[in-house]
């Protein structure tokens, strides 16, 4: 029914905002160095994207074996599914808890919630990430939120849409190396703002293969959008591994702000606007196609709304990621000033730690 669908995706996705935001923020607490922490976010990155490859090929295999029709949605297959997390993410915490060493605890002080929240809004970079990111997940909502609707009814690529689903995140895959490098040599928010303008060139050919190359050679449109979709993957593995290693230097300078290590407030924080954001993108992709007439159980809509269609798919997503690539550019922590905030840093903890130290004696001697 409804509701048990409602309870138990509710159920997974609160699960998995537990899991993901101490995951994420003691990844970003595991170095305070430049490089490694770009290392960091890239292995998990590159586990993620390997990870959501086997959540694609898993329900066929399932199908082929349990479900005699070979229904990738079918009970068999979709049971694949669900057991994969069940057996990976107990061996993934053994693997984890037994081989990455916790870093050292830091004697911080606790400051209240409104004081923190409007101590972090005051925090220049973190405005700059925060404002980037929620344009970004807008723009990636609205493209995703009608990515299939495109691929079926302008495109028409039928069941060869999921061959350009699994090509993105293979590609993905082999990039996230790339852009671990390139952000040590080049800079991370500059390699985010390289990586925006390849996915941005890259995607303002669809409109060309659309309304150029489809009416005139229809048999070019799926190895063209092959090729964009390759590129495309190559790039997708920057923001989400740059992106969170720019955090942790984000939480640095707000650390040394505020007296507080507050990682996982930061993380959590940034997660909640993004996800704000990407409701809104689906709130707006899908009513403003049924305002214009698109009817997804149809064959012939009108061109009006196969343009509007093509428009939530790749041009209004495009102009959101030219402001949100301009926006990432002036991003002012470079790998020099991330080392002096970290010294910086360092040195108050050790002041703090052996003032506690001093004060400690001074009572046993008392």
């Amino acid at each position: 029914t409804n509701l048990y669908l409602f309870i138990w995706i509710s159920a997974i996705y609160l699960a998995f905002t537990l899991i993901v935001i101490p995951y994420t923020a003691w990844g970003a607490e595991l170095s305070g160095d430049y490089q490694e922490r770009n290392r960091i976010a890239g292995s998990r990155e590159i586990f993620l994207l390997i990870g959501l490859l086997l959540s694609i090929t898993a329900p066929i295999v399932g199908a082929h074996l349990l479900d005699h029709d070979g229904n990738s949605a079918g009970r068999g297959a979709m049971s694949v599914l669900g057991w994969l997390p069940v057996v990976m993410l107990p061996i993934g915490g053994l693997v984890m808890f037994l081989f990455v060493k916790e870093p050292p605890p830091e004697q911080i002080r606790t400051i209240p919630f409104r004081r923190g929240l409007r101590m972090v809004m005051k925090n220049g970079p973190f405005k700059l990430i925060l404002t980037t990111s929620m344009i970004g997940a807008l723009a990636g909502s609205i493209n995703a939120g009608v990515a299939l609707l495109f691929f079926d009814h302008v495109a028409n690529f039928g069941k060869s849409s999921s061959a350009l689903i699994f090509l993105l995140f293979a590609a993905g895959v082999v990039g996230s190396p790339i852009w671990v490098r390139f952000g040590n040599r080049i800079g991370k928010h500059r390699g985010i703002a390289a990586a925006g303008i390849i996915h941005l060139i890259a995607f303002s050919f669809v409109p060309i293969v659309i309304y150029v190359v489809k009416p005139a050679h229809p048999d070019l449109v799926f190895p063209i959008m092959l090729t964009i979709t390759l590129v495309q993957g190559l790039a997708m593995g920057a923001a989400p591994i740059l992106g969170p290693s720019i955090l942790a230097d984000v939480v640095d300078l707000d650390t040394l702000k505020s007296g507080e290590q507050r990682t996982a407030f930061i993380f959590a924080f940034l997660g909640m606007a993004r996800k704000a954001a990407e409701a809104v993108g689906v709130g707006i992709a899908l009513p403003i196609l049924g305002w214009v007439g698109f009817n997804p159980q149809i064959k012939t809509n009108t061109p009006e709304a196969l343009f509007t269609l093509t428009a939530m798919y790749c041009l209004v997503p495009l102009m959101l990621a030219v402001i949100s690539v301009s926006i990432i550019w002036r991003y002012p922590i470079t790998k020099e000033r991330q080392r002096r905030l970290r010294t910086a840093l360092e040195k108050r903890v050790a002041r703090r730690a052996a003032a506690q130290i001093a004060e400690t004696e001074i009572r046993l001697f008392e």
